[in-house]
């Protein structure tokens, strides 16, 4: 009589150990996949945020450069700004000058930059750009802003305190921006502190949260503010 070879298989206390150990390989691979995933968003979100701030700084260059221009001698109307820099604070200024067409034909515009708050210390920077007959334009230039510092220099390097009164005075201006990304980043913990030129701290920071920042600075010379 031929004997049947007894066969064997896993008992179910050895199928849920093997279950949860598949669970717990799992469950590490998820997580590193989730972290790789967040790194890659915010990097992402961070770069992002260095070349947006990078043009909103050219952006303001440009036009800080420009006010005051006038090639071709325009006399302004009696109670009208003169042309230059004719409203400056620590958080905006405005100024005229032909800053579109530069001189063909004359276009003695004027610009305004200015914070607008969208949240707990968060705000926008808006340009507006306006025109004598027409209807004025605003552009958002820059979301999330926490700070924007400006320090206005004269011929000397002496600070000018805004509101400047004499701002035909403004050689130079100092522009300091913190902005802040859109989305926290769980494995992140900010401890960064930020100041401007002068080397004066902006207080409320660190923030220790977790959104990631970056803060840039610039000094523009003011070409034709005289």
């Amino acid at each position: 009589m031929m004997s049947r070879k007894l066969e064997r298989g896993f008992t179910l206390i050895e199928l849920m150990v093997a279950l949860v150990i598949a669970s717990l390989a799992m469950v590490g691979i998820y997580r590193g996949y989730v972290g790789m995933v967040v790194a890659n968003e915010t990097q992402e979100d961070v770069i992002a945020l260095n070349q947006s701030m990078r043009i909103v700084l050219d952006r303001m260059v440009d036009d800080i450069r420009l006010a005051g221009y006038n090639p071709q001698q325009v006399q302004v109307a009696t109670g009208d700004p003169t042309i230059r820099f004719n409203n400056t604070s620590a958080t905006g200024f405005s100024f005229r000058g032909d800053i579109r067409d530069l001189g063909r034909p004359v276009s003695i515009r004027t610009i305004n930059y200015a914070i607008a708050p969208t949240g707990p210390g968060i705000f926008d920077l808006r340009r507006t750009e306006s025109i004598p007959g027409a209807l004025a334009t605003t552009d958002t230039l820059i979301e999330n802003l926490e700070v924007l510092d400006l320090v206005y220099l004269d011929d000397a390097r002496n600070v000018l305190p805004p509101p400047v009164a004499n701002p035909e005075s403004i050689r130079s201006v100092q522009i300091a921006l913190v902005v802040r990304v859109g989305d926290q980043d769980p494995t992140y913990s900010h401890d960064e502190t930020y100041g401007n030129i002068q080397g004066i701290l902006f207080p409320g920071y660190p923030k220790n949260d977790r959104f990631h920042r970056r803060c840039l600075t610039m000094e523009v010379k003011c070409r034709n503010n005289s």
